[in-house]
């Protein structure tokens, strides 16, 4: 994942990564060590100040948006 996000770092340049979903629930044991890794591999001189973080939502995030694209296309 860490080779991953430095990939996605290198090419878009986001100015925020928001990882969700059960990951988010693994912070200290997976996504920490692959922020690292993104760190050390990525191309972009301003990888890091980019932030990367939770969703304000909580894992719950994809299933709430999932919901929301589903009410929006029904007209609701």
């Amino acid at each position: 994942m860490g080779a991953a996000l430095a990939s996605l770092v290198s090419l878009l340049n986001p100015a925020k990564i928001i990882i969700g979903v059960g990951l988010s629930n693994e912070w200290d044991l997976y996504i920490a060590p692959s922020v690292a890794i993104m760190r050390e591999q990525s191309f972009a001189d301003m990888v890091w100040l980019i932030p990367v973080v939770p969703p304000t939502l909580g894992a719950a995030a994809g299933a709430l948006g999932a919901i929301r694209l589903t009410a929006d296309s029904l007209g609701f």
